[in-house]
Formats: structure tokens, sequence, C-alpha cells
């Protein structure tokens, strides 16, 4: 049918090839899982990876032919290879303004460090929050926790800030991504959407004291808290990536 040869392929190409390293699109990252089951299956070792976010149209949605979106030969015809590369390389974030650049030139800019970043739009960072509203929530203890879990406790008039607002919006939206990731057989819509709460419960974590004197106040943050830990781990696992309540 496609799909699994696709994955095989992959495996024992990467394998024979000799593959330490692949960077790709984070629309790809669902396909780490099953290719790392593969490796474990014939006795390949598992290369590095790293996921990085996908190029975008200015409304948003994936570039695609069907679309007509600009072709690389469009863009060849329209820059030199150096511009190109340049105009590529500002866009993913390698170098901090436009300007003509090789290949070559680039080379000593790219990190693993900054792939695999807790601060970036990556699978660890999202762990890495995930990790952060676990530990918030053992500091609450488990009466409070307890408490914050059931809706009738819960007081959301506390939650004034602008971040908790963005927060809850994003979590009230997540089955409907998923069923629209569904659809459109994009799991990429879900990893966006996942990061995107990552980055929104950092900047609630900031913005708010959470644990607080007044109770109720602090039992609605801790709601949106444990909020945000489920939707991040029902996000990893639809992803195929583990949870972790420590790192």
């Amino acid at each position: 049918d496609g799909v699994h040869a696709y994955q095989l392929a992959v495996v024992v190409d990467d394998a024979l090839m000799g593959v330490t390293q692949v960077v790709r699109g984070e629309d790809l990252l669902d396909s780490t899982p099953r290719q790392n089951y593969l490796q474990d299956l014939l006795g390949y070792p598992h290369p590095q990876y790293g996921h990085v976010p996908l190029l975008l149209a200015p409304d948003g949605r994936r570039l695609a032919k069907r679309d007509r979106d600009a072709e690389l030969g469009q863009l060849k015809e329209r820059y030199t290879a150096p511009e190109l590369v340049g105009r590529l390389a500002h866009a993913a974030g390698l170098i901090p303004e436009y300007a003509p650049v090789t290949p070559e030139e680039l080379i000593p800019l790219f990190s693993w460090d900054k792939v695999l970043d807790f601060n970036g739009e990556t699978g660890p960072y999202v762990q890495y929050t995930y990790a952060r509203c676990a530990s918030v929530l053992r500091n609450a203890g488990e009466e409070a926790v307890a408490k914050a879990g059931q809706a009738d406790a819960v007081k959301a008039s506390y939650l004034t800030g602008e971040s908790a607002f963005q927060l809850a919006r994003l979590l009230y939206k997540l089955p409907e991504v998923i069923r629209e990731a569904g659809e459109k057989y994009e799991p990429s819509i879900v990893t966006r959407h996942i990061v995107d709460i990552a980055q929104s419960f950092n900047r609630f974590y900031h913005d708010e004291h959470i644990l607080v004197d007044n109770e109720e106040e602090k039992t609605a943050k801790l709601a949106l808290v444990l909020s945000a830990k489920t939707a991040i781990r029902n996000g990893l696992a639809l992803l195929g990536m583990d949870a972790p309540e420590r790192m």
C-alpha cells in the first residue's frame, strides 16, 4: 500500500548508507517511532533525529504544487544560487539577516544543539514543557491537584491574564485540530498545535504566579496546568513520543 514500504525502504537505506544524523521536516515526526521500531526488529542502530518547522505560505498552509506555489525552478530563474541559498538560510533562522551565501559557508553555522534545543520548536522542547507541567503539579501536592481536577471546584473567573486566555483557547481547539489532521491525513497539523500549546504554556508559566495563597485562584490556575499537561501528553502519544514526568 506504499506506506509500510516507504518506512521499510527508509530504514534499510539509512542503515546501508551508514546514516547517523537526520534533519527533516516536522511533518515526518510521526514516522520516527515507526522507523525506530523497524530498526529494532532488523538490528539496525537508531540515527539521531532532528525535526524542524516547515516553510509555510503566508496564510499558514503547507506549500504545494497543486496550489501553484512557487517551485524551485521558478526561484532559480529569479535568483542566483547564493541569493536563493541565502534567502532559505534566513527563513530557516541560520543567519540573522538576508545575504547571498553558499552551502559551504553555512556548514559551520549548523548545530545539533539548536535542533534539539529545549527553547525551540522541537520534540525535546515539548517534552520539557510536559515535564515542567508535571513539576508544578508535584509542588502543588496531591490534594490541590485532585481539587483542580473537579470541574465544580474551578472558578474560571480567576483566569484573567492574556497568557491564560490564549492557553485556554488553544486547549479548547485541540479536538478540532485532531479531527482536521485525521481528515487531511496530515499529522503535522497536530505537531504544530502541540508546539503552540507548549509555547503558550511557558508564557503562562512565566507571566503568572501559579501557587498563590488564594485557594480558589490557585485551583483555577492548577486546572489550566493540568489541562495543558493532559493535552501535551495526548498529543505526544498521537505522534508516538514519550511524555517524561522529569527531565
